[in-house]
């Protein structure tokens, strides 16, 4: 006579059971749960979870042979353009009123070109 363990025979398995059951971690079973994808019941701190909710779970996200989708072709990468920035150009020195610098002269011919700060 076959032995039949616990887990086959449980109406509800446990988060750890469930993982080990579908090979995936606890952590994903937990994750489901808490969102809604999987129907669990909680009862106080435990979880619990139907093995018939597991089962349809798995049911509804098995492929029956069904075609990969055709992987259509990119478009075309358009090419860079360069920046379209107008060329550098130097700024031309301000002109100086030549009074100025006649007074600046005759500033420093006196003595005073402390006073003018260079």
């Amino acid at each position: 006579m076959k032995q039949v363990k616990d887990e086959d025979r449980a109406t509800h398995l446990s988060p750890a059971d469930a993982a080990h059951r579908l090979s995936v971690s606890e952590d994903f079973i937990r994750r489901l749960c808490r969102t809604g994808e999987l129907d669990c019941a909680r009862l106080g701190r435990l979880v619990r979870i139907p093995v018939a909710s597991l089962d349809a779970y798995v049911a509804a996200r098995t492929v029956h042979g069904r075609q990969p989708r055709a992987i259509l072709p990119l478009p075309p990468i358009p090419p860079v353009r360069p920046e379209t920035r107008p060329p550098r150009t130097r700024h031309p020195r301000p002109q100086v009123d030549p009074r100025v610098v006649a007074l600046m002269a005759d500033a420093r011919a006196r003595g005073l070109a402390p006073l003018l700060g260079r």
